[in-house]
């Protein structure tokens, strides 16, 4: 009898262990499917953000505008391959340096220092600022800048992102459009004849040439913004 009980209980904890064991075997195998399920999720969320991150490269990459981020000592952290190619740098060797490191002009580095403390310090966007430099074959361009902070988790300003326009077609025009008016205000005062302008709204003079003041005695100064009611009745 005893050796039938001691059987017995022995069964029993065989059964028992192979209980457990089947139980542990399936937790594992439950445990191990959940892992592989997060691991191919994890992996999926970083396939997606690899993509992101390739999509926000040519994305900046593709806009012909200098854009470009910095943290606070004025490195650079970021730029787009527009910034390269005005520099005619990797961006290896521009991302970490600064301004002064990378050979721009003592008073090209003092005006953008100063913007760069003013954004720092207001933590607000900046009015745009139109700054020359030339680039690396020695051309002159003007720029037209404009930077505004990059907000950290902190809600507190953690970098500042610059964004630079070629505006230099847009200045040569304006250069050769003033000296265009230059010219024909030239021509007009030396002309021997009186010629006037005025507006068409209020028939104001807007223009009063040298040989008008010199008939009349009145300057161009005195004669703009008036008309002739202020002469007759």
């Amino acid at each position: 009898v005893v050796f039938a009980v001691n059987i017995t209980q022995q069964k029993l904890a065989e059964s028992a262990l192979l209980q457990a064991r089947d139980e542990l075997e399936l937790r594992v195998r439950e445990r191990t499917e959940s892992l592989k399920k997060e691991i191919a999720e994890r992996e999926q969320i970083e396939t997606d953000l690899r993509a992101q991150k390739r999509f926000v490269r040519t994305v900046i990459d593709s806009d012909p505008n200098l854009i470009f981020v910095k943290d606070r000592e004025g490195r650079f952290t970021l730029i787009n391959r527009a910034v390269a190619e005005f520099l005619a740098l990797p961006e290896e060797q521009i991302v970490g340096r600064t301004v002064a490191e990378l050979g721009f002009n003592q008073s090209a580095v003092t005006a953008i220092e100063r913007e760069d403390r003013a954004t720092w310090r207001l933590e607000t966007q900046r009015p745009p600022v139109e700054e020359s430099h030339r680039d690396s074959q020695g051309k002159l361009h003007w720029l037209q800048t404009i930077k505004r902070p990059l907000l950290g988790s902190d809600g507190r300003m953690s970098h500042l992102l610059g964004v630079s326009v070629d505006i230099t077609d847009r200045r040569q025009r304006e250069e050769e459009l003033r000296r265009t008016e230059a010219f024909l205000n030239s021509v007009i005062q030396n002309l021997p004849i009186t010629v006037f302008i005025k507006d068409a709204k209020d028939l104001r003079f807007v223009l009063w040439n040298k040989a008008g003041e010199q008939l009349t005695g009145y300057t161009n100064a005195e004669m703009v913004g008036r008309s002739d009611f202020d002469f007759f009745s």
